[in-house]
């Protein structure tokens, strides 16, 4: 019998509330934080960057803990702790504690997200691990919908203050809900780990770590960096009021290619998917370049439902070349350089496009096709044994 065939729902639920409310719901937030604390928002905002760089570092250590005390557990106290920080944002109005509650949100969103989230199914069993990522990443793809539209109607209603203890105790309760996982079914806590270290893995082992570092790094690099700058670029292309419904098509339809991969794509090498998806990024990039609404809006969609993709896939990926007792620490790793790539996207890709204009597109789509490069080299290296019949 599955013993995560109903609680993976309540994992993905999980992953709503630690994505939606430990990192998208501050763009709603931000300004009424702001005003509370008597600062700009840049100041707000500079302290999530500054998270991005924390929250990369601590990746490793986060991954030694999966595997020696299990994505559970690791998973429940990054929901409790996230919870806390959250709920302790509007405490002291003041910006020094601001930027101590990030701190402790930034610990939560680490422990909490989609890192440890993948790792629990791959714990309890590698052959089904696939299938329930793609259930866990829908949930978390309408993450920002669902908070955005929340705090959208909570906020004027009963004010940041209330929002904040409300946001925190969701968590918090869920950490609960985790905990309640059945005892015998969860994978039992490891005393002696099996060791992890560079020396120790195979030629294949390192070449594949060295692929998805590479790659990862280039494909979030340039993701993160798009999806702040295309409100940007259509405001720029004089599409008016259209500019914020254009970019807000890449949601529906990252959610839409994640149920596609969960429902018909996994009948497919996982590898051989996100490389197709990889190509459509840089091809609907050509789209967004057209002043036309209507490819701009076709471009979008293919953006999203090929980003919706790569996510499942990268996920599951790594599985392929990391057995279940080292699967932790390998994406703690490999969950480094995405997480640098991140959080420096965002700032590279707006500083291009001021020197660039729409001559920037040239340098995204190349560091999509880069990126789609380096994962090509994954199909050279043979899978575990174990999951070759997979």
């Amino acid at each position: 019998m599955d013993a995560l065939k109903a609680p993976v729902h309540r994992l993905g639920i999980s992953q709503i509330l630690a994505y939606g409310l430990l990192f998208y719901s501050f763009a709603s937030i931000k300004d009424d934080l702001a005003l509370r604390v008597g600062v700009s928002d840049s100041a707000i905002i500079t302290a999530l960057s500054i998270a991005l760089f924390i929250e990369a570092l601590l990746a490793p250590f986060v991954g030694r803990l999966v595997d020696q005390l299990s994505a559970l557990t690791v998973l429940r106290a990054g929901l409790v702790i996230g919870g806390v920080g959250y709920a302790s944002l509007t405490l002291i109005p003041a910006i020094e504690w601001v930027w101590f509650c990030i701190a402790i949100i930034t610990i939560g969103h680490a422990l909490g997200t989609y890192t440890v989230a993948f790792a629990v199914p791959v714990q309890f069993d590698e052959r089904t691990a696939r299938r329930k990522i793609s259930i866990i990443t829908f949930y978390g793809g309408i993450a920002s919908s669902l908070v955005w539209i929340a705090l959208g109607a909570l906020l004027p209603l009963i004010g940041l203050e209330q929002t904040t203890y409300l946001g925190g105790a969701l968590l918090v309760l869920m950490g609960g809900f985790i905990l309640q996982m059945k005892t015998a079914d969860r994978p039992q806590k490891v005393t002696v780990m099996e060791p992890f270290r560079w020396s120790l893995l195979t030629a294949d082992e390192k070449k594949a770590m060295l692929l998805l570092a590479g790659s990862g790094a280039v494909d979030y690099l340039n993701f993160a960096g798009l999806t702040l700058l295309f409100i940007t670029w259509f405001t720029y292309q004089d599409f008016g009021t259209y500019a914020v419904l254009l970019a807000a098509i890449y949601g529906p339809f990252q959610v839409l290619g994640r149920v596609f991969e969960m429902r018909y794509a996994g009948h497919f090498d996982a590898r051989v998917n996100c490389l197709v998806a990889m190509c459509f990024v840089a091809l609907s990039q050509v789209f967004i370049l057209s002043d036309s609404i209507t490819l701009v809006a076709i471009g979008m969609a293919i953006f999203g439902m090929a980003n919706g993709i790569i996510t499942v896939t990268f996920g599951y990926v790594p599985n392929l070349y990391f057995r279940a007792a080292v699967f932790g620490r390998a994406k703690g790793w490999l969950a480094m350089p995405k997480a640098f790539g991140s959080a420096v996207g965002p700032a590279s890709v707006l500083m291009l496009f001021q020197l660039l204009e729409a001559q920037v597109f040239y340098v995204t789509i190349t560091l999509s096709l880069v990126a789609a490069v380096l994962f090509a080299g994954l199909l050279k290296i043979a899978i575990r044994k174990e999951l070759a019949t997979n």
